[in-house]
């Protein structure tokens, strides 16, 4: 109850001290995505630092709780948000404030993370990446890194680099995720691996037994004399 009407106030008048740094954040947000939308290089990002850097504002004064709480809340809005007008008002506001996070002393691997998820479902890889490997330089096993960085790979098709950091999500805090189960699955197939693709489907299955599809991909795979047949070739084109 507390937190909803935390929530309900941020919506209508932000907290005190905290509508400069947002302002600033948002536009250094949208800076750093008509940078990238142009140059399509890494160093969008950099050359959007040096510029905020240049803004006069002491991070040392911003309440990182408070700050964390707004950020997190408007993530949430976006993943839920029911239309594509509401889904960018939110992540524009998700992102500035995930960006001032990161450029805190104290900043922890989680706003690095979000920022570089959301920049990927924005569609701006290279800056989804720069933000991806400063969360490797801080803990290159966290789970929920490795997972959004297979998300990233696999959205791109690169199914080995997919594999690879799904798999290092799986083993700490994702292995009963449907979502997981499912992509490993379907790469493993891609990949001609069939045994470990059927263990992955059977899975899926058992978290979400609703999906018949899933029951009828199980039992092809079983059916299915792939030494005899062009499928392995098939599965890597």
């Amino acid at each position: 109850m507390m937190m909803n009407h935390l929530c309900n106030m941020t919506l209508k008048q932000p907290l005190t001290g905290v509508i400069t740094r947002k302002i600033i954040s948002t536009l250094l947000v949208l800076g750093l995505i008509f940078l990238a939308h142009n140059t399509e290089h890494a160093c969008a990002a950099q050359i959007g630092q040096l510029e905020y850097d240049n803004i006069s504002f002491d991070y040392k004064k911003v309440n990182k709780s408070e700050l964390l709480q707004e950020a997190d809340f408007y993530y949430h809005k976006f993943e839920t948000a029911n239309n594509s007008v509401e889904k960018k008002h939110y992540l524009q506001l998700a992102m500035g404030e995930y960006y001032t996070l990161t450029m805190l002393p104290t900043a922890d691997i989680k706003s690095f993370v979000r920022l570089a998820r959301l920049y990927d479902l924005a569609d701006k890889g290279s800056l989804a990446r720069s933000y991806f490997d400063k969360a490797m330089n801080i803990n290159k096993n966290n789970a929920d890194l490795n997972f959004y960085l297979g998300e990233f790979y696999y959205k791109r098709h690169e199914f080995h680099h997919a594999l690879h950091h799904y798999k290092i999500a799986y083993n700490s805090e994702y292995s009963k995720q449907y979502n997981i189960n499912l992509k490993m699955a379907i790469i493993y197939e891609k990949l001609a691996d069939l045994v470990n693709a059927k263990k992955y489907y059977q899975i899926s299955y058992m978290l979400n037994p609703q999906n018949r599809a899933l029951q009828e991909k199980i039992h092809s795979i079983n059916e299915l004399n792939y030494e005899k047949t062009d499928y392995y070739n098939v599965t890597r084109e």
